[in-house]
């Protein structure tokens, strides 16, 4: 072979790997500059009533945020008085959290099916559908929220009282 066609196969190979490292750039730029939308459901303050969180856990700002629930699962959990929200959201900015407070704890519920649609700024329609599974989640309603806090507190006087006891040596 010619020194001309190990010139032309060479760059050949370089351009393909140029084109393959062209995309994975563009979809790590993508992901550097998209929002992501979680919704979970956690207890209150330890408590057992429920509430549905919505946040943006992205790079930047959701629009037009549409949350929604099958029409059986909505008629399911109703009947564990556990009213689900259909959410529209306008905006939600990075590390925005929005809590909506959905009822009480049952363990007749199982499974939640949440369809989450939105937008980022530059018109990219994201869509998802996220299974939570709320039989497994393992919400932790046994502690509550007040004595959690006086533990806290009094885990705090602990340590100053030493750091006191520490500065008098």
């Amino acid at each position: 072979m010619s020194p001309d066609w190990l010139m032309v196969i060479a760059t050949l190979i370089y351009v393909f790997f140029t084109g393959k490292l062209l995309k994975e750039t563009i979809k790590l730029r993508e992901v550097e500059t998209s929002p992501f939308i979680t919704v979970y459901i956690q207890p209150f303050k330890h408590s057992n009533l429920l509430e549905l969180v919505i946040e943006n856990i992205g790079k930047s700002p959701a629009y037009n945020v549409k949350v929604t629930y099958d029409e059986s699962i909505k008629q399911r959990w109703n009947k564990e008085n556990i009213k689900l929200p259909e959410l529209n959201i306008n905006y939600l900015s990075v590390n925005q959290k929005l809590n909506y407070f959905i009822g009480k704890y049952s363990q007749n519920l199982e499974t939640l099916p949440i369809d989450i649609a939105y937008n980022s700024k530059d018109k990219r329609q994201f869509n998802e559908k996220i299974n939570y599974n709320f039989a497994s989640s393992q919400l932790d309603i046994s502690i509550p929220y007040e004595i959690e806090q006086l533990n806290k507190n009094f885990d705090k006087l602990v340590d100053a009282i030493e750091k006191v006891g520490n500065t008098d040596k």
